[in-house]
């Protein structure tokens, strides 16, 4: 679980559970919601560096990592994307938030064209 610096907004995911879905909880206003991302990832940890962003990795076992950048204020909206595929390697949206969350991750892929990597 991780939250916001002020601590009004905590997300979570727990992966073998909930997929490719985050909870949402609103301290404030006690309000919780699940939030599908609809990747088809098969578990997700999110990832915080204590500013107003997070970032969720996308576990595919072994497939394909994706990467995305999220607000507290704003969970749902996708701010910065990164892809790692097979023959895809691709970053999009605002480059800005990339300095805003962690920038190291550790994932296993299992790639045709380079054997095994760890990114």
């Amino acid at each position: 679980m991780i939250s916001d610096p002020e601590r009004t907004t905590l997300i979570s995911s727990i992966g073998w559970v909930d997929h490719d879905a985050l909870w949402h909880f609103d301290v404030s206003a006690s309000r919780v919601e699940l939030i599908a991302l609809g990747t088809g990832a098969r578990h997700l940890p999110v990832h915080s560096s204590r500013s107003r962003f997070f970032s969720v990795g996308h576990h595919f076992d072994g497939a394909r990592f994706e990467l995305t950048v999220h607000s507290f204020a704003d969970p749902r909206r996708i701010l910065a994307h990164a892809i790692l595929k097979d023959a895809e390697r691709k970053i999009m949206g605002d480059a800005s938030v990339w300095g805003e969350v962690p920038l190291l991750y550790v994932e296993y892929l299992r790639l045709r064209h380079g054997g095994t990597s760890c990114c």
